[in-house]
Formats: structure tokens, C-alpha cells, sequence
């Protein structure tokens, strides 16, 4: 079991981890506007991890070694089928965050998500869906939920106006989407934190994530996309930048996937969201999407979420 230093270290390996989650949101959002195609952005993430995914296991013996014995388990059964779809939770999870941080922002997304997390981390936990097993939920957790849930929806209150209702309603559903982005992101968690377990390295559940997600996500992505009128269209070449989503999101998964493990479901989760919540905050503040409304709501909702979070590490601890 790792000691109490461990814990606090991995703890701040995934709240910094985390942030770059909150960057890859911002690009994503950036590139839906270029291109209005979600899903286009969606698999596109996808893709450039399991590249970089694929680069580290050929460059590091460890990673390679790992993943080797991936493969084997895999072919033996001992990793069963169902536990290598977290790619697919993952996929749902970056088309969705592509469509809505254009029109909620990122704060009010991330805010969203950690409420879908947090309830969906709970309830993992409990059924025992995570490597270490099944674990109690406490009266401190249930808050931790209820105040998440809270924490949503004191962010998109100020978008309440029966003058525009339409605006109102759309806010609402993406909202609703976010927070369902937070659940499959949670089992997407625990599933990459049972295959981590089981060949001893978060890169190479990070990779199977990543090769799922693009096998299944991509003519998913040519379908939806298809039967929305939305074309794949060029991406924007001239700033490469704006392409490292997927990389941001190999190295949050991965570790997430090593971390687990020491700090359950739940706790993995609910650490990761003082870096969320904190970077997305200083996105919305230093390089806004047009649908980003900052102001006390949003700032209330944050601290809210973080209190949430807290709640949720101190049910778990005891």
C-alpha cells in the first residue's frame, strides 16, 4: 500500500495532469468553430493520442514490455473484452466536450462534468467496478454528490431568461450532455484502471484507450457526421497547436489510470478537480469561447464543485 507521502504525490500528479484537460477543452472548442464538426474534432483527438500512445511504446522498453503482456492477457482472456471499452467511453466524452464548450464555456462544462463524475465515481466505487475493489460510500460522499449537483446548477443560473428561452433551453441541454460526459467519463476511469493493474503500467491502458476509441470512434464519427450534414473538412495546419488535444488527453488518462489503484474511482476523480476547475477558470478568463458568461454564478459554482471534491477525498479517507 503506498504511504501517506505516495498518495499525497500521485494526488498532485493528476490535479496537474488535469489542467491539461482544460487546455485540450479550450482547443477542441476552438477547432468546432473552424470546422462545425464535433465529430470530426472528436476522432481527431483520438487519433493523435494513440499516436503519440504508440510512439512511447516503441521508444520505452517499460511501456513496450507492458504492453506486450497487454496483448497476451488480452488473448488469453484474462483481460476480458468489456474491459478494454474505455475508449469508447472516451470517444463520447471529447465529441461532447467539442460541441459544448463553444456554447457553455469551459468552466461551466468542467463544473458539469465533475457533477457527472463525482455521481457516477460514487456508485463505481460502490459495485466494486474499480481494481481496488468495492468501496464504501459514506454520508460525506452523498454530500459530495448532492453539492456537485448543486454546483451546476448555480453555474448556468444566470443563463435562466424567459426572454431567451431558446438560448435558456440550449444551455440546458448541453449542460445535461456535460454532465453525462462526466458519468461514461468515470466508468471510462475505472476501466482503464483495471487493465493498468493488470499489466502494470498506466501508458499501456492509456494505449488501448486510445486504439479502441479511434477503431470504433471513427466510422461512428463518419456516420453522425453524414447524417447531420457536416463534412469533414481540412484542419487548421498552420497552427499546429491546436492539434495536441489528444495528447493532453494520453497523458490525463494514463495517469488517471495509474492512480486509481491507490486512490479509487472516486478519489481519483474528485482530486483531479481543483486542477479542472481552477485552469478552466483562468481559461474563460484569459481566452474565452463566445458563449462564456463569467460572473459570481460561475465563480460560486467553481467553489462549490471544489468544496464538493474535498467532501468526496475526506469521505473516502475515512
Amino acid at each position: 500500500m503506498p504511504t501517506g507521502e505516495s498518495r499525497i504525490l500521485i494526488a498532485l500528479l493528476v490535479v496537474v495532469t488535469a489542467f491539461g484537460t482544460v487546455v485540450q477543452s479550450r482547443i477542441n472548442g476552438e477547432l468546432v468553430v473552424i470546422t462545425r464538426n464535433p465529430f470530426e474534432i472528436g476522432i481527431l483527438n483520438f487519433i493523435v493520442g494513440l499516436v503519440a500512445c504508440t510512439i512511447l511504446v516503441v521508444s520505452r522498453r517499460a511501456v513496450r514490455t507492458a504492453w506486450t503482456r497487454m496483448m497476451t492477457l488480452t488473448r488469453r482472456g484474462q483481460i476480458r473484452w468489456w474491459e478494454c471499452l474505455g475508449g469508447i467511453c472516451g470517444t463520447y466524452f471529447v465529441t461532447v466536450q467539442s460541441g459544448s464548450v463553444p456554447i457553455l464555456g469551459v468552466s461551466v462544462f468542467t463544473v458539469a462534468v465533475v457533477a457527472g463524475q463525482a455521481t457516477n465515481a460514487a456508485v463505481l466505487d460502490r459495485i466494486g467496478l474499480g481494481p481496488a475493489g468495492r468501496q464504501p460510500v459514506s454520508a460525506l460522499r452523498i454530500c459530495a454528490v448532492i453539492l456537485a449537483i448543486v454546483a451546476v446548477v448555480v453555474s448556468v443560473s444566470d443563463r435562466f431568461d424567459s426572454s431567451r428561452f431558446a438560448d435558456s433551453r440550449l444551455s440546458m441541454v448541453f449542460a445535461l450532455l456535460a454532465i453525462s460526459a462526466g458519468l461514461v467519463s468515470a466508468v471510462q476511469s475505472a476501466l482503464n484502471g483495471r487493465v493498468a493493474q493488470k499489466v502494470g503500467h498506466g501508458m499501456a491502458a492509456g494505449w488501448m484507450n486510445f486504439a479502441v476509441g479511434t477503431v470504433v470512434g471513427l466510422p461512428i464519427a463518419i456516420v453522425l457526421s453524414a447524417a447531420t450534414g457536416r463534412a469533414f473538412v481540412a484542419l487548421p495546419l498552420d497552427r499546429p497547436w491546436l492539434l495536441i488535444g489528444g495528447a493532453l488527453a494520453l497523458l490525463y488518462v494514463a495517469t488517471v489510470a495509474w492512480a486509481i489503484r491507490p486512490l479509487g474511482i472516486l478519489g481519483a476523480a474528485v482530486l483531479s478537480v481543483v486542477g479542472l476547475l481552477l485552469g478552466a477558470l483562468v481559461i474563460d478568463l484569459l481566452a474565452p469561447t463566445p458563449g462564456t458568461q463569467f460572473g459570481w454564478h460561475l465563480v460560486v459554482g467553481v467553489l462549490l464543485a471544489i468544496a464538493a471534491a474535498g467532501l468526496a477525498a475526506l469521505g473516502r479517507t475515512r
